[in-house]
């Protein structure tokens, strides 16, 4: 899992072409280009030894590209490997539909439908954040309103505070990375994934630090579990 937002990685045009376009094709040529006998096989191999193992290669294909997509999760409890084929299920299934399209069609046939359903996913979690309420928790002192992001803009990120006295009475903050914000305010280094947000904080009195950090963990135990 991601624990640091790298900013310059994460613009919503970079992750669709890297996640949709360029790791779609790069991994229907790993795991199903060799699913099809060729010319350049018959060289190294006949067809009637590669009819035998060409079972073996479609089944050794969907289970190390179904298992491979385990580090898109966090993966550092026993839980998580009991659970892990249900996790993975849909990469295995997808698997197996991309072999068959590969086997029965051709490699162009499975890279258009990878390319396709990876573009799907990194589309729809956007749509959905554009209609989605921002995180608010306030009280008679304080306001603070917390907006999740998938992706950075091309504008110029934020981070203003404004405080007095050890209290802090605004804060301004646009497109960091939750862990950033913390490792900054307190040298907190929070082992988890990672999120992007923007945060707006008003008090009237001023707020502590030690305050803000509950504050946050109450964001986090409420949005980010």
């Amino acid at each position: 899992y991601e624990t640091r937002i790298d900013y310059k990685s994460n613009t919503f045009l970079q992750v669709l072409v890297v996640t949709s376009i360029l790791v779609p094709i790069v991994e229907e040529f790993i795991f199903r280009y060799l699913l099809r006998y060729n010319k350049l096989f018959s060289i190294i191999i006949n067809k009637d030894k590669w009819n035998i193992i060409f079972k073996i290669l479609v089944y050794t294909s969907i289970f190390i590209f179904g298992f491979g997509h385990s580090s898109n999760y966090e993966n550092n409890s026993t839980l998580f490997y009991c659970i892990l084929p249900i996790l993975i299920s849909t990469q295995l299934i997808g698997g197996v539909f991309l072999t068959f399209l590969r086997v029965r069609f051709n490699l162009l046939t499975s890279i258009v439908l990878h390319v396709s359903w990876n573009g799907l996913l990194s589309i729809i979690p956007f749509a959905i954040t554009i209609f989605e309420k921002p995180y608010e928790n306030s009280s008679q002192n304080h306001t603070l309103i917390i907006e999740y992001l998938n992706y950075n803009t091309n504008k110029l990120q934020k981070f203003q505070i404004d405080s007095t006295s050890n209290r802090i009475f605004k804060i301004d903050i646009e497109e960091y990375s939750f862990n950033h914000i913390l490792d900054s305010l307190y040298q907190f280094e929070r082992n988890k994934e990672d999120v992007l947000i923007n945060m707006k904080l008003e008090s009237k009195k001023g707020i502590t630090k030690e305050e803000l950090k509950e504050l946050l963990s109450d964001y986090e135990k409420s949005e980010l579990q």
